[in-house]
């Protein structure tokens, strides 16, 4: 098994799925790992919607109305580029945060998805499978709400999280050094 710096250096966003499914005892282990993030006021903003394969198809819809909406024309074989994504992967879930009316609390607790989607990611890359935390114009879309029997006054849907085995791991993108972003207050280096 590897420590928690290999798993953290190692983790990759990943794009391409196999059809190999992932147990739903994991997926459900990953969001208890989620729910551990930290969590001032210990709100528990988090919500987690699974779509299971049969819905898989309303996603792709919705993403195809946007690119259209757009003005993408798209051939038959887009089309399908699309359908296929949305159905390759083992899980996908929408990642929705409750509401708040404080600001503060608000920002705290997207803080706070951010990192349950990151405890979610690390557990499974452990196990051997990759997610993708997706954020683009469908997790706008009132379809999705409606799809997702989400009230958008009570939360927002802040992502489409994608978990599976992957088709094809990225190379590691190249990182700025600790040095690079690191200040000391008093010091005489940059």
């Amino acid at each position: 098994m590897k420590n928690i710096n290999e798993l953290i250096k190692e983790r990759r966003t990943i794009h391409s799925y196999s059809d190999e499914p992932i147990d739903d005892r994991l997926i459900k282990e990953a969001i208890n790992c989620a729910l551990h993030a930290p969590n001032h006021k210990l709100t528990f903003p988090i919500r987690f919607t699974i779509i299971p394969k049969k819905f898989r198809k309303d996603l792709s819809d919705i993403s195809l109305m946007i690119k259209r909406r757009k003005g993408k024309l798209l051939t038959s074989e887009d089309e399908n580029k699309v359908i296929k994504k949305f159905e390759k992967p083992s899980h996908i879930l929408i990642v929705s945060q409750i509401k708040s009316t404080n600001p503060l609390t608000l920002k705290e607790d997207y803080a706070t998805l951010a990192m349950g989607i990151q405890n979610f990611s690390l557990f499974l890359w452990e196990k051997g499978f990759g997610t993708k935390w997706s954020s683009g114009s469908i997790i706008k879309e009132s379809g999705l709400y409606k799809l997702c029997g989400i009230d958008p006054d009570k939360e927002s849907i802040e992502a489409l999280l994608w978990a599976g085995f992957p088709g094809k791991e990225p190379s590691p993108p190249k990182r700025p050094s600790v040095n690079d972003v690191t200040r000391i207050l008093g010091s005489t280096n940059p």
